[in-house]
């Protein structure tokens, strides 16, 4: 989970988030970069005009399914986040790209 907000007072249409989740794994007895999207409750809203809570579900289906916090930071694991909308003050598409690796991650919390 994470949260997105606003840099300045213009409101931002067409909000897109999208995760990836980067591994390295042992593959052959070579350590290799690996990259799998991640599933978010929320990928898209019209208007972010205060603030979105990005929830990654983590189901089955994840990458991130059944690992745990040694297996995360043995593997390097990084969140790559990238997020494109409209601003409609100047009339342009804006991204953001941000990540947080393993050693961020907090373990264990209650929301």
């Amino acid at each position: 989970m994470f949260s997105v907000v606003r840099y300045k007072h213009n409101n931002l249409l067409d909000a897109e988030v999208k995760a990836t989740v980067a591994l390295k794994l042992f593959e052959n007895g070579k350590k290799v970069n690996r990259f799998f999207p991640l599933a978010l409750e929320i990928s898209t809203i019209n208007a972010l005009t205060v603030s979105l809570t990005i929830v990654l579900y983590i189901t089955e289906e994840s990458p991130l399914y059944n690992l745990s916090k040694n297996d995360l930071l043995n593997s390097a694991a990084e969140v790559l986040v990238f997020l494109k909308a409209y601003d409609d003050a100047y009339s342009s598409i804006v991204v953001s790209r941000t990540s947080f690796e393993a050693s961020e991650f907090v373990f264990g919390a209650k929301f």
